[in-house]
């Protein structure tokens, strides 16, 4: 299976179905964190939940169509990193990532999603990736900007989180941007 050593004990591993109680304690111990941003931790409500979430990840892998792999600081894990979809005719992908609280602000999303950026454009010959943040989620469009991505716009009332409707806004980064880089 898909494994990458960043060093500094950073490591991306790919899901599997052994990781579910793992997986599923890491969001159930940061439900309120990752919940300000993201729906799915409402969703993952139980172990079993957090299985059938492997499962179509790993179909998707199998399809070639995205995947997610989990972040390991050390035996810790910390969080995770995805590919939602991979659009083989326009060459394009979204990259996603959530963190654990502790492990916030020690540059663990931007390596891990650096490596991301690699693989995408270098291994998968895509031609773009996006990136959305909600806005008011500074970290996460902090880590785009870093990354490189340019911001593209803004779209309003993109999803509903917690009765509330949230904008959205997304970067994109080129191939021919990231291999100017």
């Amino acid at each position: 299976m898909f494994k990458c050593d960043l060093g500094d004990g950073l490591k991306l591993t790919l899901l599997e179905k052994r990781h579910a109680t793992t997986l599923f304690a890491a969001i159930d111990r940061n439900r309120e964190s990752i919940g300000a941003w993201l729906a799915f931790p409402m969703h993952t409500k139980q172990v079993s939940d957090t299985e059938a979430f492997i499962e179509r990840s790993l179909l998707r892998w199998t399809e070639e169509d995205g995947w997610w792999a989990l972040i390991w600081d050390g035996d810790q894990l910390v969080g995770s990193i995805g590919l939602l979809y991979v659009d083989h005719d326009t060459g394009k992908t979204e990259l996603a990532y959530w963190l654990v609280k502790e492990a916030e602000g020690k540059g663990i999303v931007t390596c891990t999603a650096r490596e991301f950026v690699h693989t995408a454009f270098a291994e998968l010959g895509l031609n773009k990736i996006e990136i959305g943040a909600a806005v008011g989620n500074d970290k996460s469009a902090a880590v785009a900007k870093r990354l490189g991505f340019q911001e593209e716009g803004t779209i309003r009332s993109y999803e509903k989180l917690h009765g509330r409707f949230l904008d959205r806004t997304f970067f994109g980064l080129l191939r021919s941007e990231w291999q100017t880089s």
